[in-house]
């Protein structure tokens, strides 16, 4: 359990290197910061599900609970992945012209 709680501390401060576009909302935040800030803290969590999940044999009814999250995160993965590249293939094929952006 310590090396989760190590690997998911080095991933989050490894993440909160990338921030710097400004958020035009004025709240002083930044776009990136937020959004690199949460897919580090996501691949962090999943990071110490799956040390948790290969490191609980003696423990089975964790193995299955963080196996059955560990599941779900890659499931979640693969939608997210797909609709992203549906989202590039659309702008691929149908680019929006510069007079709307």
């Amino acid at each position: 359990m310590a090396l989760a709680a190590t690997s998911a501390a080095i991933a989050l401060s490894i993440g909160s290197a990338f921030s710097n576009t400004h958020d035009a909302s004025g709240s002083g935040a930044t776009v990136q910061g937020r959004v690199t800030g949460w897919q580090t803290a996501y691949n962090a969590i999943r990071m110490a599900i799956e040390t948790v999940k290969e490191s609980s044999d003696m423990f089975l009814p964790l193995k299955a609970v963080v196996g059955a999250i560990s599941v779900l995160m890659k499931n979640y993965d693969v939608s997210v992945s797909y609709l992203q590249t549906k989202h590039l293939l659309i702008l691929h094929l149908f680019p929006i012209p510069a007079s709307i952006r």
